[in-house]
């Protein structure tokens, strides 16, 4: 008979005996021959490559972006006045400056769609960025040119004092002049 030297820790043998009735039916835990902490390892290493590719693209896209400034001040004081001196109704002044508004928000929302992020320019600190005021209010015109302002019927206006009222000459060149109500569009080039 052979001995075989036995070490036991705890009363426990190291080594499994070698009897296979003492030996109890062995079951592996965890899914398709994977344990529970290679299938949950595998899911964080695949989460953490979909948010890297999905963070790597959200940077391009902003590194893509244009940052410009835009003089909505300058614009808006440059239609007010055009429309104080067009000497329209106060109805088709209201309807001239949702048009112009309508024609402005959709000027700067065709331009932050292709990749441009505005920037009011009296916000602005430092001049590191491009002024499109010049580009915005020529594409208003253009578009208040495709798409001209619906005109109003005044209302029965009330009897003013001969005094307050306007010569001919005066009239007529109100009628001319290049302003938004009174038959152009933006003052300074901007029809």
């Amino acid at each position: 008979m052979t001995e075989q030297l036995a070490l036991t820790i705890g009363g426990e043998p190291l080594l499994p005996s070698t009897d296979a009735a003492a030996a109890p039916a062995s079951r592996r835990r965890g899914f398709a021959g994977f344990s529970w902490g290679q299938i949950l390892g595998g899911t964080a290493l695949v989460a953490v490559l979909v948010w890297g590719g999905w963070a790597t693209r959200e940077l391009m896209i902003l590194k893509e972006r244009r940052i410009v400034s835009i003089s909505l001040a300058g614009m808006a004081n440059d239609f007010i006045m055009a429309e104080a001196r067009s000497g329209a109704s106060p109805e088709q002044v209201d309807s001239d400056t949702r048009h112009f508004m309508t024609a402005m928000q959709r000027t700067l929302q065709d331009r932050a769609a292709a990749g441009e992020t505005i920037v009011v320019s009296e916000a602005v600190v430092a001049a590191s960025m491009p002024d499109i005021t010049p580009d915005v209010r020529a594409a208003v015109g253009e578009f208040i040119k495709r798409n001209p302002p619906p005109r109003v019927a005044a209302a029965a206006a009330a009897p003013a004092m001969p005094a307050l009222m306007p010569s001919a000459p005066a009239a007529a060149a109100a009628a001319n002049s290049p302003v938004f109500g009174g038959g152009g569009l933006l003052p300074g080039g901007g029809q």
